[in-house]
């Protein structure tokens, strides 16, 4: 198979290529900032489903095995149109670190396994070997804090690990989420000074 995954996009870079109709067969969204996925899967429902909200699959991996959710992800597309296919806590691919040690006590057997098939690498590379075209897949893994060193190990184990682009939602620094309040202003037909809207991302 191939070896790790794409490079990381900037949100940016995805919206452009969201806008211009270029679509991978799935995404990795880390980060907690939440404005951002929002933008993320506004962008997805507008230009991949044409503002179709009803095509939107949710699965929460925390409850579902992958093979399942990726497993409905194959089939949906045979009977409709294009799907958005949602998975949430992606952070339960990685499973629990305990589970990962080979120092695996009785009472701890049934965990271990269970962990590992919940979510097998197998089904994810066997997945996107033969993606169905009519959807994109997308793992959201919204509680990792990418300026947490742990956190951001966990997300670079994530990118090893699903073999499609990665869009990393960071923390914009206090200038530029200044930027993006008096841009979301302008596009509501309002016009907001850029030191109030300073003022207001630093509060």
């Amino acid at each position: 198979g191939r070896r790790g995954s794409p490079m990381p996009m900037t949100l940016a870079e995805f919206l452009k290529a969201a806008a211009r109709q270029e679509f991978a067969p799935g995404y990795l969204l880390a980060g907690s900032e939440l404005f951002f996925r929002d933008r993320f899967r506004e962008a997805l429902v507008k230009f991949f489903l044409d503002g179709r909200r009803g095509d939107v699959v949710e699965h929460d991996l925390a409850e579902v095995p992958v093979r399942d959710a990726l497993d409905d992800a194959a089939s949906l597309g045979l009977f409709a149109g294009r799907r958005l296919v949602w998975l949430r806590n992606a952070e339960a691919l990685l499973g629990r670190r305990k589970a990962a040690g080979s120092a695996v006590g009785e009472e701890e057997g049934e965990t271990a396994p269970q962990t590992a098939a919940r979510h097998s690498p197998a089904a994810l590379a066997g997945y996107f070997q033969r993606p169905q075209p009519a959807n994109v897949v997308v793992f959201e893994a919204t509680t990792l804090e990418l300026d947490d060193r742990d956190d951001a190990r966990k997300c670079e184990r994530m990118e090893k690990l699903l073999p499609i682009p990665s869009v990393r939602l960071e923390r914009p620094s206090t200038g530029q989420a200044a930027r993006h309040l008096v841009e979301e202003a302008r596009q509501e037909g309002f016009a907001l000074d850029a030191a109030a809207a300073r003022e207001l991302a630093e509060a």
